[in-house]
């Protein structure tokens, strides 16, 4: 066109502009391409009108450079054009675009004072950048000026709906509620989007009574969820631990002739997964196939995390093939998952050798990437190689977050190199970075181990004001400072002064003061403070397995005559009668392994495993259930070791039945379990269950 002789017109020119942005709106090349082209044209002495120039400030916008566009807005002036609404929507939506919410502000009032009115198109620009960043008290201002005639028309329903979508992000659900019933009184009526936000938060504050309500008056106003709606729902339900409920939409769906696709296939397999249930993934996933739909690479990703999530690696990777097989491309999030479940399993060497074909795929690593593969790493004492790492990502332009120094500091800490890793904690605010929890727990971890456990107080402080809240790792961190500096006053009165402050004690707590008492010299005045403190009603000990074994050690080596009454007040706490598993192997009635050192006593457990009849069916009940939670949890605190029922002949038959049916049941700790008893039908049942975990 531009050969042509004489040269098409401005407005043709402005059409081809405008339909090349229009083809791949979010490509910045596309705008780049028409400013060059623009000026081009204006070298050619096709002349510039409002319409192109307006473009042109679009573009500016659109690349972050709403400086150059405000320049363009001096030259429509400068040539003599009026601007028009378009022009400063456009400049408005550069101003949000860059983040510069009070400008856009500021600009909207200057135009009205000019005397434009602004169209609902510039407010709604204006309310999803307000409510983008939480500023719901501007936003519902600027929806309560456009109801009173501020713009050229009244909200509608998307403008209401990005209102409400925020609040329910931000679980602002009662305001939400009141301005959907709002949005209704003055006539608009709610869309599928306005439910559909309502409903997602509902869910996410467990109010499942009035998301019914809310379904039901979606239903009887005749506005069918979507395929999204519906999806959402399966996704929420499974977060929040209710499959039936998940089920139950499904349910739902095929009883409204409502079809399943491939969104609501993946939230089912991706909810399944998500607990660990991966038959009934793989099930949906056939289902899926067999109802004619394709899976996707998102499908996939969600069953590769389940199966990391098993621990069945060799399971992924055949499902990695697959994935190739079927022209799919994993993604990022695909192979980062991947070589985090391999690192998991210390197969170091198969994670790198995907990392290299990631990156030969054209698949950029990101920084979860990296910090799976530098937390194996660091853990496995590969420090150096960790730090050659980071210099790595630092070529390709992978920036470190704060959990890779993190990571970082926690591992050179864990090596004797000190000092490097404090230095990396001193740098992190001059690199923009805030250290969280846990980077003030390595460096906390890092002082204690180092004999700086007053250092770590202080550290502490710094924590706490930054707003980090500490935890039981975080204080029995410094606990273990000042008792491994044989100070154990000192730990003794950072406990007391904790818990008084209303943080509980826990079990593990309460063995490493127990402990300390065997391993070191305490004096009488330090034991009666602890003695004191434990009979103290408000911090009552809690049948915890290290705090059993901690309290016999002591007892067994010291023969500290207060340890009985609290021994025996242990035993009476609980849904049911547990013991540890630890002992020398001196006395039958007990099990465990013979060349273990700690010290159990015998007739603790003989006693509990032989009187056990009085155990009601609700505690059995209770005790199962809180022994599955620490099994699927993984909370082990010995190597070799269970915390095992003590019922009847025939009631250890039914937790034998339950045992082996635990698909991350500790195989390792059963097949290393010696069980020694009189009862014949009691070591039967053991076996059985040691077979069942083979």
């Amino acid at each position: 066109m531009t050969r042509m002789n004489p040269l098409p017109s401005a407005a043709a020119f402005n059409f081809i502009l405008c339909s090349m942005i229009k083809v791949q709106p979010k490509e910045p090349i596309n705008y780049l391409t028409v400013i060059s082209l623009s000026a081009h044209l204006q070298f050619l002495g096709v002349s510039c009108d409002l319409y192109s120039l307006n473009v042109l400030i679009n573009c500016y916008s659109c690349l972050g450079r709403v400086d150059f566009g405000f320049s363009i807005l001096g030259k429509i002036i400068k040539l003599g054009y009026d601007p028009c609404i378009v022009t400063f929507t456009t400049l408005i939506n550069g101003l949000i675009h860059a983040n510069l919410l009070e400008e856009a502000v500021g600009l909207l009032d200057k135009i009205v004072n000019l005397g434009f009115q602004p169209t609902i198109v510039t407010c709604g620009a204006l309310i999803k950048g307000l409510c983008r960043i939480g500023n719901y008290a501007n936003s519902l201002g600027l929806l309560a000026m456009m109801n009173s005639g501020f713009s050229s028309c009244n909200p509608n329903v998307v403008i209401y709906s990005t209102i409400i979508d925020s609040l329910c992000k931000d679980k602002l659900l009662p305001q939400a509620v009141n301005l959907f019933y709002d949005m209704k009184s003055k006539g608009v009526q709610p869309d599928v989007s306005a439910y559909s936000s309502l409903i997602r938060g509902m869910c996410t504050l467990g109010q499942w009574m009035d998301v019914k309500i809310m379904l039901n008056e979606m239903l009887e106003n005749k506005m069918a969820p979507n395929v999204s709606t519906y999806s959402m729902l399966i996704d929420m339900c499974f977060k929040q631990g209710k499959v039936k409920e998940a089920e139950a939409v499904v349910g739902l769906m095929n009883k409204r002739g409502d079809a399943l696709n491939v969104i609501t296939y993946t939230s089912l397999v991706d909810g399944y997964c998500s607990r660990g249930q991966m038959d009934e993934a793989s099930n949906i996933m056939d289902l899926m196939v067999k109802n004619g739909f394709v899976p996707n690479i998102l499908t996939f990703t969600s069953l590769l995390n389940g199966y990391c999530k098993v621990k069945k690696v060799d399971k992924v990777l055949d499902l990695v093939q697959d994935i190739l097989l079927r022209g799919l491309k994993p993604d990022v999030v695909t192979y980062s998952t991947l070589i985090d479940a391999l690192c998991k399993e210390n197969r170091l060497q198969s994670a790198r050798k995907l990392l290299k074909e990631m990156e030969a795929q054209g698949v950029k690593p990101n920084v979860y990437t990296y910090n799976s593969l530098l937390d194996h790493l660091c853990k496995n004492s590969q420090v150096n190689e960790a730090l050659e790492m980071v210099r790595q990502m630092g070529e390709i332009r992978v920036v470190p977050d704060i959990f890779t120094y993190s990571i970082l500091i926690e591992g050179l800490c864990a090596v004797g190199r000190f000092e490097e890793g404090r230095n990396i904690f001193s740098s992190l605010l001059a690199k923009g970075l805030k250290p969280d929890k846990y980077t003030y727990d390595a460096m906390i971890k890092g002082l204690c181990k180092n004999g700086l456990p007053n250092d770590a107080i202080e550290e502490l402080k710094k924590m706490e004001d930054n707003g980090c809240s500490p935890d039981y790792f975080t204080y029995n961190a410094i606990i273990s400072g000042f008792l491994s500096a044989n100070d154990f006053k000192k730990a003794l009165e950072f406990v007391i002064i904790k818990t008084s402050k209303g943080f509980p004690l826990d079990g593990h707590t309460t063995s490493l003061l127990s402990g300390s008492f065997a391993d070191h010299n305490v004096s009488d005045a330090d034991k009666a403070l602890f003695q004191k403190f434990l009979k103290n009603q408000k911090h009552k000990i809690q049948p915890d397995l290290v705090v059993c074994d901690a309290m016999y050690k002591v007892f067994a080596e010291q023969q500290q005559c207060w340890c009985s009454p609290l021994l025996k007040e242990m035993e009476s706490h609980g849904p049911f009668k547990v013991c540890a598993v630890w002992s020398s192997g001196k006395q039958p009635g007990y099990f465990g392994q013979k060349h273990n050192s700690s010290t159990l006593f015998s007739h603790y457990a003989a006693s509990s495993l032989t009187c056990c009849s009085n155990v009601s069916k609700e505690d059995e009940r209770l005790g199962f259930e809180r022994f599955r939670r620490t099994v699927a949890q993984m909370e082990w605190k010995v190597q070799i070791g269970i915390i095992y029922f003590l019922f009847e002949p025939r009631q250890l038959q039914v937790a034998a039945d339950g045992l082996h049916k635990l698909d991350n049941f500790p195989r390792k700790q059963m097949s290393s379990l010696f069980f020694r008893l009189k009862d014949e039908k009691r070591c039967t049942s053991l076996f059985m269950i040691m077979e069942g975990c083979r």
